[in-house]
């Protein structure tokens, strides 16, 4: 191997052939050690506050934590070591200079030390990454491509994790670095699945859509590297550029790659064009490249350049309506639903489970508290900006996000939406024990998710409209909730605002009907109850305030009606 390299001698090589054995070695009992600590830290974890009292000073869990923190400094510095020389003068490596790095990190070091969040560390790992990309695929360098996929792919995978983020959030000064290490595992995949018939039995590789798609749209990834590397690659012409080439590599039918790129592409457009308070940098206003005609074939076939011109998502969810609506025949409905689900599903579940105000998703693990806990993330922007993309998909695209028919145990992207924004658990917990209290009683959310709410219910209210509202059961029952619960939780203006903004006169009539019916079954139960004078007449002067005021709305909206 480093006979190829005229800067290295023969007697040179032969300890260097030697040495590497021995740094095998030591690698291999590096990693026992930092199992060992880590073991000994969860251990000392789960023993009792008395037991630990008892134990010497040298074995308690401060101590061990020292170690563990000793041992991942030193080796993040024996990398940035290794790499001194270059990282000074920001000199591209020669094959044989990263043939000797990876042979003296071993592929024990990434088990060893995870990845750690140090700019310094990371910088180094974009800089051998830079290197290796630059090398042509040879089988005098597979060895090399090897080793970037079965130790640091792993490695970096598990880190931007949004189960290891949980624990280990990621600095917003390094989300960047991360980004960039990101894109290089993009175009490394490039490089290796040109060759990936020759080569497939002996090195592991990832479709280069496969990959784009895990970091900017797979749920199981941190919601702040998402947006990051959404801004490294759709921030810059060039970068679109370069990642259309490399999509052009991907084994998967035209129509999927075309489908995954529209779909990150939207998001884009939806959440980091809105939400720029996950960094202080300045981002220029995305104007759509000139070249969209070379991107058309990584377009769906069913969206046309004029759909996409300006990359307004609102009216790109309009124009894929219309061409709905347009489609003749049950059989292309159908067909194109389908695909419609499977990818625009993904962008609603990717809002779920980045923006879900539901305590059912925060008892799984996701939605807005989790996303926003040990984050720089907003979470009233982020709020925000989930309900309003929920509200636009609804309003939208309600007839291809609603099924009427799935499979047990599943639903529908619609009532997905539905359930996690305008739904939540919570509303539907409080409701029957405070059935009589006042508004102001009810203190469920913070005030900018039930103002996010309460903005988006109309366009709700649209959606909803569009369907057999009439005999669907889950439609009829979903109405009634939203009327009933939501006229307690937001007052008659929003049901009012509902009534305002409905495209129909039945479906405007029925509201009425609901919110009519409601109250004057409060008013009768309140009569019944088992409370003092005073406290049955308070319940029913709030029902009866509530009432007129509702009435009120109604007039004002009579009002604009005929202006």
């Amino acid at each position: 191997m480093f006979g190829e390299y005229g800067c290295l001698h023969s007697e040179l090589n032969s300890y260097l052939l030697c040495l590497l054995p021995v740094v095998e070695k030591i690698n291999g009992v590096i990693i026992s050690l930092r199992r060992s600590l880590f073991l000994s830290n969860e251990l000392l974890s789960t023993e009792s506050e008395f037991a630990l009292t008892h134990r010497p000073v040298a074995c308690n869990r401060l101590s061990t934590s020292s170690r563990i923190s000793d041992f991942t400094s030193i080796s993040i510095q024996f990398l940035v070591d290794l790499l001194l020389p270059s990282i000074s003068t920001h000199v591209s490596l020669p094959s044989g200079r990263i043939f000797l790095i990876i042979q003296c990190l071993g592929s024990s070091y990434f088990d060893s030390i995870s990845w750690p969040f140090d700019i310094k560390w990371n910088e180094c790992i974009v800089q051998l990454l830079e290197a290796v990309c630059s090398l042509e695929y040879s089988v005098s360098n597979l060895e090399l491509f090897s080793f970037f996929w079965s130790s640091v792919y792993p490695a970096f995978k598990k880190a931007i994790s949004r189960q290891n983020t949980k624990c280990a959030p990621i600095p917003v000064n390094l989300l960047s670095i991360l980004s960039k290490i990101a894109l290089y595992f993009i175009r490394l995949s490039n490089i290796c699945f040109s060759y990936w018939s020759e080569h497939k039995s002996t090195i592991y590789l990832l479709d280069p859509a496969d990959l784009f798609d895990l970091f900017t749209m797979n749920p199981s990834i941190d919601f702040s590297f998402h947006f990051s590397i959404m801004k490294a690659i759709f921030g810059t012409s060039s970068t679109i550029k370069e990642l259309v080439i490399i999509l052009s590599s991907s084994k998967k039918e035209t129509s999927t790659v075309a489908w995954l790129f529209f779909v990150a592409l939207l998001t884009y457009c939806l959440f980091v064009r809105t939400v720029n308070s996950f960094s202080t940098e300045s981002h220029d206003d995305f104007v759509f490249p000139s070249f969209i005609s070379e991107i058309r074939a990584y377009l769906p076939k069913q969206i046309t350049i004029s759909t996409i011109s300006n990359l307004d998502p609102e009216t790109i969810f309009i124009n894929i309506a219309a061409y709905f609506d347009e489609l003749s025949t049950f059989q292309a409905r159908m067909l194109f639903k389908s695909v419609f689900v499977e990818y625009i599903g993904r962008l609603s579940e990717f809002i779920c489970t980045c923006c879900s105000v539901s305590s059912s998703a925060q008892e799984s693990g996701f939605g807005l508290s989790h996303t926003t806990q040990n984050s720089f993330l907003k979470p009233e922007d982020l709020c925000g900006s989930g309900y309003r993309v929920a509200g636009m998909l609804i309003r939208h695209c309600s007839m291809l996000l609603y099924s009427p028919v799935t499979t047990e145990g599943s639903v529908s992207s619609f009532e997905k939406l539905v359930n996690h924004f305008f739904l939540p658990r919570q509303l539907y917990e409080t409701q029957d024990s405070n059935r009589f209290s006042t508004l102001n009683e009810s203190n469920i959310f913070p005030c900018y998710v039930m103002e996010s709410m309460q903005e988006q219910l109309p366009e709700l209210t649209r959606g909803i409209a569009q369907l057999n509202w009439k005999s669907d059961p889950y439609l009829c029952r979903i109405i009634k909730d939203i009327v009933k619960i939501h006229y307690k939780h937001l007052g008659p203006g929003a049901i009012a605002s509902m009534v305002l903004n409905s495209p129909t006169l039945d479906f405007r009539t029925h509201i009425l009907q609901f919110a009519t019916y409601d109250q004057i079954i409060y008013l009768t139960e309140s009569k019944a109850l088992s409370v003092s004078g005073c406290e049955q007449i308070t319940y029913q002067r709030n029902i009866l305030s509530n009432w007129s005021n509702m009435f009120y709305y109604y007039v004002v909206i009579i009002s604009h009606a005929f202006i």
